[in-house]
């Protein structure tokens, strides 16, 4: 019994892809709208002493608080989403005739991405009032630079039949898929917990100044006497 190959299924292969590759940004994105409009409420209530619960906010309350703070950095990292799944594909192409080239980008990512992250964990615990702010996005940007650097190894020893050069003899066996899919999950977890810790980290300094800021403008907002 054979499987179905013809265009139906390359086709839902590709709508399954295509889900596979916007879906999660998507639901991520969302969540961080609704965590980063919390956080901020949250944080300007309590620098005026107040809870941000006795404003009854909605859901749909704190995706509009975030919008106008994460409006720019989100279209920047869905842009920079795009570039690497480009320069992601335009490297695949070129395993099969310049493996070499690959190898050493690769590696070169990985150690980067491995160094960065070192890098401003240390910073962080040593100096964690100046890079708690920025240091979360860091560690997730080296994660994501690692993982990407391992993909290009990986995909240099194992480029296919096509290849021109062979395989080292004592290569290390192909990931098995479950193995991919394990790493994939983790990799995402670990980025999605950091854009959390960073999304935590901005909102509350935001909601702090927009406190001070109107703090310092109360006399010029208008005024109201009641006479009872």
């Amino acid at each position: 019994m054979s499987l179905d190959t013809g265009p139906a299924s390359t086709a839902w292969s590709r709508a399954l892809s295509i889900v596979a590759a916007v879906g999660p940004p998507v639901t991520v994105a969302t969540a961080l709208l609704i965590y980063f409009g919390w956080a901020r409420a949250d944080a300007q209530a309590q620098f005026m002493g107040l809870n941000a619960s006795l404003f009854g906010y909605s859901t749909q309350d704190f995706v509009l608080i975030s919008v106008s703070s994460l409006f720019l950095p989100l279209i920047l990292l869905l842009l920079a989403g795009i570039l690497w799944r480009a320069v992601d594909a335009w490297l695949r192409r070129r395993v099969p005739h310049r493996q070499r080239l690959v190898l050493r980008l690769g590696t070169g990512a990985l150690l980067a991405g491995v160094l960065a992250g070192v890098v401003t964990l240390i910073l962080i615990l040593v100096l964690p009032a100046r890079n708690t702010l920025f240091g979360p996005y860091v560690l997730a940007l080296g994660v994501l630079i690692a993982a990407w650097g391992a993909r290009l190894r990986r995909l240099r020893q194992f480029p296919g039949p096509e290849a021109a050069d062979p395989p080292p003899a004592q290569a290390t066996p192909v990931p098995s898929v479950r193995g991919r899919a394990g790493e994939a999950a983790m990799v995402f977890a670990l980025v999605t917990l950091l854009l959390f810790w960073g999304t935590a980290n901005y909102a509350q300094a935001l909601g702090r100044s927009i406190a001070v800021s109107l703090e310092q403008s109360v006399e010029d907002l208008p005024h109201a006497r009641v006479y009872s």
